[in-house]
């Protein structure tokens, strides 16, 4: 792929303070093809005489440029217009986005840059920055659809947006069946074909920190700015945030100078939106009964249990991994609750990120990324049948397209399966959103309301948890069932702190609501009992009171069936 080399030189304007030095060139080059002639050139902040990307053959200098504060405030305006207009925005990143933080990019190159980095000991004790956060608000609000990250770090998630819309095409550090590409190998078939029917359908890109020297998953950005530049316009474009110079910069229907995080705050005060605090699933054990078949694949009719115990064998099962079949054996939970897992003939530390459990559980996922060696598939509770809208739902980075479904994953060794706990011994997950995550939402279309009562058994029973906290210094917080939940559940009795009176309550009417006031967190007992149309089972487990959210679902815990 040939490279552009931008000729835009710095240019001085004297002020009564100092000499600004500005970008010179074309004002669609400095402003995108919305551009405003009122707008001055982006001001020059940091200088470098080094090219960003030579190992890419991009020559274009590494000068990190800034707009003027009213020009900045004017291109978001457009762009929170053209965000309402989208039928399908998709976000494309590059290392630009997590440099703010503490993971380093290869582009920035002047001693003198603007982007404040914390040191880490390691880049996967990195945290979700706000331009991180601000995507997931994005989608939370329905503006953004779908998201293609070059970058590898699970930062993504860790702010809480859904695995099953983000396509992670250059390898992920949380996903065992999709290690890192390096520069000289070929993409996952099923990523690339996925990546392929996002660019077709795009019609507005926000390509965030990106250098775009001539990947081929630049072609998410460069697709929708060509078809901006047609007569008429085939799409509304792509909109550029980035410090540095690209080759895409005149072609973009709006060219923003801006630190990431800074753009996003101003931004989402323009949408209306607000950040909440991101989703961390903590659970309260290792095994845990999924709606997959032994080989990984997504089976209503059967259940499977996940063991991920350190000690516990697995092996990568997703059809289309590059590694398929590779055998690895969990070796510790970090301190943020995912599984380390060290496959045979890797150096490299493999991790199996906690949102892969989370949607497992849910059964959002088509393939799962591995299975324990020996995993033994049994047969699901007589009312657990594959809802109808199971079949439409795909998950880009954990799915096979139908064009590339012909790889069979191995069966499953003869070898006894992982121990599994006792029967009436739960598994639990809880997690501090602002939203209800119930076992059957994520495997139907957005449109289908979780409130429909339905004869599907879920794959798990969720506890949401309402908090507020009071002007008298204590908090006032709710528990009961959510509503997918309630038509299988016959009573649920809470177990509380010995100094509430009296301790256990007992609750037959949906939602089986508990309202209490208190100033302590603790773990509150849960003892689910089933209709007698679901045998009557008993499912028990624990629920963390936690009063760092606010809101009527503060947090939620799933208790497994």
């Amino acid at each position: 792929m040939s490279k552009t080399t931008s000729k835009s030189t710095p240019s001085t304007a004297s002020t009564a303070s100092a000499v600004v030095q500005r970008m010179s060139g074309s004002r669609s080059a400095m402003h995108g093809l919305r551009h405003n002639s009122d707008w001055p050139a982006p001001r020059l902040v940091a200088r470098s005489d080094k090219s960003n990307r030579p190992d890419q053959d991009n020559s274009i200098k590494a000068n990190e440029y800034l707009d003027e504060e009213f020009v900045l405030d004017a291109k978001l305006a457009i762009v929170a217009a053209l965000l309402a207009k989208s039928k399908h925005t998709c976000a494309y990143s590059g290392a630009g986005l997590s440099k703010s933080s503490g993971i380093p990019d290869y582009a920035t190159k002047s001693s003198e840059t603007i982007v404040d980095a914390p040191k880490l000991a390691s880049v996967t004790d990195a945290q979700p920055t706000f331009a991180h956060l601000s995507l997931v608000a994005l989608e939370r609000g329905g503006l953004l659809h779908s998201w293609v990250n070059q970058n590898h770090d699970g930062l993504p998630q860790k702010a809480g947006f859904p695995q099953e819309k983000l396509n992670e095409i250059h390898g992920a550090w949380y996903d065992p069946s999709n290690p890192v590409v390096q520069f000289d190998e070929s993409l996952r078939h099923d990523l690339f074909n996925d990546m392929l029917e996002i660019e077709e359908k795009t019609d507005l890109c926000l390509c965030l920190g990106s250098s775009l020297s001539g990947m081929n998953a630049d072609r998410v950005a460069k697709t929708p700015a060509k078809k901006a530049c047609k007569e008429p316009p085939k799409a509304l474009g792509t909109i550029l945030i980035n410090l540095q110079q690209t080759a895409l910069d005149a072609k973009c229907t709006v060219r923003i100078w801006a630190r990431l995080d800074d753009a996003f705050k101003k931004l989402l005060q323009l949408l209306s939106l607000e950040i909440s605090p991101f989703a961390r699933p903590v659970f309260g054990t290792d095994s845990f009964v999924i709606p997959y078949n032994a080989e990984g694949k997504r089976d209503w009719s059967v259940r499977t249990t996940l063991y991920l115990a350190p000690g516990a064998k697995l092996k990568v099962c997703h059809p289309q991994a590059r590694n398929l079949g590779r055998v690895g054996v969990v070796t510790k939970k970090d301190r943020e609750g995912h599984w380390d897992i060290k496959l045979e003939g890797d150096r490299y530390r493999n991790t199996l990120g906690t949102w892969w459990v989370s949607g497992a559980l849910k059964g959002t996922f088509d393939w799962i990324p591995m299975v324990n060696v020996g995993a033994r598939a049994v047969p699901a509770p007589p009312t657990s049948v594959e809802p109808p809208s199971a079949a439409t739902t795909t998950s880009p980075s954990s799915s096979a397209t139908s064009s590339s479904t012909s790889t069979t994953p191995s069966k499953p060794s003869t070898t006894p399966a992982p121990p599994k706990p006792p029967a009436e011994t739960s598994t639990l997950t809880s997690s501090s959103t602002a939203t209800s995550t119930s076992p059957t939402a994520a495997s139907k279309p957005p449109t289908t309301s979780t409130t429909t009562t339905s004869a599907v058994l879920p794959a798990a029973i969720t506890v949401i948890q309402g908090h507020k906290t009071r002007k008298t210094d204590d908090h006032s917080w709710d528990l009961k069932l959510d509503a997918a939940s309630c038509p299988f559940v016959q009573s649920v009795t809470w177990e509380l702190h010995p100094t509430f009176e009296p301790p256990s309550i007992t609750i037959d009417k949906p939602p089986f609501c508990l309202k209490r006031i208190g100033w302590g967190t603790f773990k509150v007992g849960v003892r689910v009992q089933l209709k007698p149309a679901h045998g009557s089972r008993v499912i028990t487990g624990k629920h963390e009171l936690t009063f760092d959210s606010e809101g009527e679902s503060a947090a939620t815990t799933q208790l497994a069936l």
